[in-house]
């Protein structure tokens, strides 16, 4: 019996029986699906053509784009091995030092006398007292902003604003995982390897269409992304399971893990998953919808991840303790508080990791990335569902089925052409990180500073100036995450 393709909702994976008829086209509206005895069938993108212009179009942006993607992945590995070479040698993470001041300079900034200042700390204590914000959380030009020093020759730096405060008590305390924040790097390295992964796919399909070799299943770049993307999936799942059994101390998963899952949902249709699958129909059928029922319950998961950035974005600052006092510390810490080390390090609020932007990032963060990012994913995810299950629900009421299909054949572009779409959708988001990459060598090691007014105290938090990767602990787990999207 032969195979029948749809160009929409699930297309049966059974075995075709007639005899193979290779260099065979079937078109459905616009979109075309060769295929031949391993029942060879492509998404909505890329689509065969006649026309050898837009071929070697398709074919030359696919490819550009594939270039551009591992040269930015390539800059970001660069960073990487400058800083781990040139940054992890200014500290000890072991000491009293990092316990106090983290991987920042808050230390000679807080000993030192900053004679151009002194006579403008009452008014920028006043200031930082009055803010919503319960930390030092930016880089403090704000101040001449807000006509604090309008009189003031110069804007104060950060250092100017710590020196201020040589009389707080600096207390003591280790950073859990869950105090660091996602990185612009980290998450453009996350987006950028699955980037690549669907213009791969893309240049695969692209070949395929006008290729005259039988189709053998997956190959050695399959069997790669698909290890990878396995990986991925079992450490999200990891990273969940640990953030439900402690969320204060494991930071939140990555909200795009459902990504992946996506991807292999829409690839079980297509080429090479399809004909490698075709001797397993059951199988076949069984994934389908295991996969699709995967895919709706981690995107749910990763909704409700999506929303606790939203609100720790909103807020300034992350919605559980992030760092551990140290009670026994705290009387040989410098500076003086009429407060017990048990009444400071019970202010819950001191302890919150803050979120600390460099007025060189351009106002764009790494949560921001993601969360941006996770609406343009839920964005093509919904068009995606409903090409599959509204067009033909509307086609069956209206009785029209063969235009609710030509729609749906243009509406799914399949995974890997959507990707492509989002990067294009994101390649502004691009832009700022590589500025922000490129303007990171010129930064100083400054950081979020939380104060308690009452016991006249503060907090120093981990500096974001070398991307957290000149910070030791969990140093292995963070790059391993990084480079595994989990």
């Amino acid at each position: 019996m032969p195979f029948h393709i749809t160009p929409f909702k699930e297309r049966p994976l059974t075995l075709n029986l007639s005899s193979p008829k290779r260099d065979k086209v079937v078109k459905h509206g616009s979109t075309f699906y060769r295929f031949d005895s391993a029942d060879l069938d492509t998404p909505g993108f890329p689509r065969h053509t006649e026309d050898k212009t837009k071929r070697r179009l398709q074919t030359c942006v696919i490819y550009s784009c594939l270039v551009v993607l591992v040269c930015i992945l390539v800059l970001g590995i660069f960073v990487a091995v400058h800083v781990v070479k040139k940054d992890r040698t200014g500290f000890d993470s072991n000491s009293l030092e990092y316990e106090l001041y983290k991987n920042t300079i808050f230390e000679g900034c807080y000993n030192s006398t900053r004679s151009n200042i002194t006579s403008e700390c009452p008014k920028i204590r006043a200031s930082l007292q009055n803010q919503n914000s319960p930390a030092l959380d930016f880089y403090p030009v704000t101040l001449k902003w807000s006509n604090v020093l309008k009189n003031h020759s110069s804007e104060p730096d950060w250092c100017d604003v710590v020196s201020c405060f040589s009389d707080f008590k600096v207390i003591p305390s280790i950073p859990r995982p869950s105090a660091f924040w996602p990185s612009l790097l980290e998450v453009w390295c996350k987006l950028i390897i699955t980037f690549i992964a669907a213009f791969w796919e893309l240049g695969n399909l692209q070949a395929a269409l006008y290729s005259d070799r039988l189709c053998q299943g997956l190959e050695l770049s399959n069997w790669i992304f698909l290890l990878w993307d396995a990986g991925c999936f079992i450490w999200w799942c990891v990273g969940l399971g640990q953030y439900i059994s402690n969320k204060e101390y494991y930071p939140v998963p990555y909200i795009l893990g459902w990504v992946s899952l996506w991807k292999y949902k829409n690839n079980i249709h297509c080429h090479p998953y399809k004909c490698a699958l075709k001797r397993s129909p059951k199988f076949a059928r069984f994934a389908d919808k295991a996969l699709g029922t995967l895919v709706i319950v981690q995107w749910a998961v990763c909704l409700y991840f999506f929303i606790v950035h939203f609100k720790a974005l909103e807020r300034g600052y992350s919605p559980e303790l992030a760092y551990e006092c140290l009670i026994p510390h705290i009387p040989t810490a410098p500076g003086f508080s009429p407060c017990s080390p048990e009444t400071i390090c019970s202010h819950k609020l001191l302890f919150r990791s803050v979120l600390f932007d460099y007025h060189s990032a351009l106002s764009f963060n790494g949560t921001m990335a993601l969360i941006s990012f996770f609406l343009v994913g839920t964005i093509f995810l919904t068009v995606m569902l409903c090409a599959r299950i509204v067009f033909p629900c509307m086609g069956m009421i209206t009785k029209k089925k063969e235009k609710w299909r030509l729609a749906a054949s243009h509406l799914d572009m399949g995974f890997a052409a959507s990707m492509g779409i989002a990067f294009f959708c994101c390649i502004g988001c691009a832009a700022l990180t590589t500025i922000d990459t490129l303007r990171a060598a010129d930064r100083r090691a400054a950081g979020s500073v939380a104060f308690d007014w009452e016991c006249t105290a503060l907090h120093v938090n981990l500096s974001p100036w070398r991307y957290y990767l000149d910070v030791s602990d969990g140093f292995a787990t963070r790059m391993a995450k990084t480079w595994f999207s989990s």
